[in-house]
């Protein structure tokens, strides 16, 4: 099996173990009367990590290599901690432009998860996300595309994440990080840029929800109620507020991409070895098997039937979703 189309396959168990789940499993959960953040980790366990763990299992691939855990040097940490930092407005800008189309579901949930503890909320929320998304994504699913080049894999990948969250209001901010977070892994070597970026993105997304609320409550303001007439907001203000969200968003990109340009330069030599030797592995595989070249894993093509598969069944979704509000 070639590898973009074990890793769109893997990809596409992934969509359908969370809609099937949400379906059947997880009102089993939920009759259980476990509490939200236990409903919220068990769902991740059971439709992110188990599969992860049938995966190593069938295939019996190598896991150190497969979700590169290699040690991430403390440059390389300020590094993504600043890009964490930076990814902010550019995520406000995509979700204030999704939320004029779509409801906003995160917002909802954060409504119903608003008064559990600030640590609990951040375990929940940032750090269980962080690393079962990553171990699935950046991990099993990316390391199918190590023969792409660094753009294809974070396309491809990116979008891959934004359909795993079946929400359109996530999906575009979702496959702009994923992206980010698949080129992070490929510059540095190791998934532990992309789960320390993710977390710390969800982590500050946690802590601006909270503060928001306890400056609320010190008010006596009524968030909901100020929610609520947010949406009478006129269409004026609307693209105002949408133009200097795309001004902030177009500067922080910008300096998102010259670290990354930084870092894939200070990388350089270490990108090119590796390159050599694909080159070579590649020269390697074809004169063994020139015969049989049209079916050869470095000329599988990503666009394939899982990865279509995988949209057909994203847009249906957020069409019968759109339906049911």
């Amino acid at each position: 099996m070639k590898p973009t189309y074990k890793a769109n396959l893997f990809a596409l168990m992934l969509v359908l173990t969370q809609i099937l789940g949400s379906k059947f499993i997880a009102p089993i959960i939920v009759s259980l009367g476990l509490s939200f953040p236990v409903l919220m980790v068990s769902t991740q366990i059971l439709f992110l990590f188990v599969p992860t763990i049938i995966y190593f299992i069938v295939t019996k691939e190598n896991v150190v290599d497969t979700l590169s855990l290699k040690k991430l040097p403390l440059k390389d940490i300020l590094m993504v901690m600043v890009i964490a930092l930076f990814c902010q407005p550019v995520a406000w800008f995509l979700s204030y432009t999704s939320g004029l189309f779509f409801p906003n579901k995160v917002a909802e949930v954060f409504k119903v998860v608003s008064g559990l503890p600030y640590m609990v909320l951040l375990f929940v929320m940032a750090v269980v996300p962080a690393v079962f998304e990553e171990i699935t994504i950046r991990g099993i699913v990316l390391r199918g595309y190590k023969e792409k080049s660094i753009l294809k894999a974070g396309l491809f990948t990116g979008l891959i994440f934004g359909m795993l969250h079946l929400n359109a209001q996530q999906f575009l901010y979702a496959a702009a990080l994923g992206v980010l977070l698949a080129y992070l892994v490929r510059i540095t070597g190791s998934i532990y840029s992309s789960i320390l970026c993710h977390f710390l993105f969800n982590g500050f997304q946690v802590t601006m929800s909270k503060l928001v609320q306890v400056f609320a409550e010190m008010m006596n303001k009524d968030i909901a109620a100020a929610q609520s007439s947010a949406a009478d907001i006129p269409i004026a203000a609307k693209l105002y507020t949408f133009f200097i969200l795309a001004v902030l968003a177009a500067v922080f990109t910008t300096f998102i991409v010259m670290i990354i340009k930084k870092m894939r330069r200070e990388k350089g030599p270490m990108l090119r070895v590796e390159s050599s030797s694909l080159e070579e592995e590649k020269l390697n595989y074809l004169s063994r098997d020139y015969e049989n070249i049209n079916n050869d894993n470095y000329m599988d093509n990503p666009l394939n039937t899982p990865f279509i598969l995988n949209i057909v069944i994203f847009i249906l979704m957020m069409f019968l979703q759109n339906l049911s509000y």
